[in-house]
């Protein structure tokens, strides 16, 4: 835990740095999801969890929407390193799969620690700036990780920002009809 606690406090503080070690480790998309990324959305899908107990939410409900969120947010960062390295050679990046999963893994920490103010929906605001910056790390790391041309980054990062909420939109929806039940 002290080194997943580490590592996020060096992302948020000083991603140029986090992201030039984090490319020089040969970790598999399978060592980050079971070693990093599975607490992080443990700790996201359990403190909206707390939130929707506090307001009111079904105690056993909540839990088989935490269960289906946790899984569908797995799958979800998959589906979004796929479709983002189908797109890396479009802009003279790298094609790497595993890379690629690990660009959208860490970039995803600040949007994943920022769910904790999801205990509080008063704390929406925080949850939104968290998830704001995760772009920005995207936007750090995807030319240290996918050797993206610099002048290419920008543009790099709106387009799989656009593909990130996409995704996103789409677990939206597919967990719509826990909510409501």
């Amino acid at each position: 835990m002290e080194t997943i606690i580490a590592r996020v406090k060096k992302l948020l503080s000083n991603p140029a740095a986090e992201w030039q070690l984090i490319n020089s480790e040969s970790s598999n998309s399978i060592t980050i999801m079971k070693n990093y990324l599975a607490y992080l959305i443990g700790l996201a899908v359990a403190a909206h969890y707390i939130g929707g107990i506090l307001s009111g939410e079904n105690l056993f409900g909540g839990l088989i929407l935490a269960l289906v969120q946790y899984l569908l947010i797995v799958v979800g960062f998959y589906i979004s390193a796929f479709i983002i390295n189908l797109l890396a050679p479009s802009f003279g990046a790298v094609q790497d799969d595993q890379k690629a999963f690990k660009l959208v893994a860490y970039s995803g920490t600040a949007a994943l620690v920022a769910q904790i103010f999801a205990v509080l929906p008063f704390l929406n605001l925080l949850t939104i700036i968290g998830s704001l910056y995760t772009f920005y790390l995207f936007y750090v790391g995807a030319p240290i990780v996918l050797g993206l041309p610099k002048e290419k980054t920008l543009l790099f990062t709106l387009v799989c920002v656009l593909v990130m909420i996409g995704v996103l939109l789409l677990v939206s929806l597919i967990l719509l009809p826990f909510r409501c039940a």
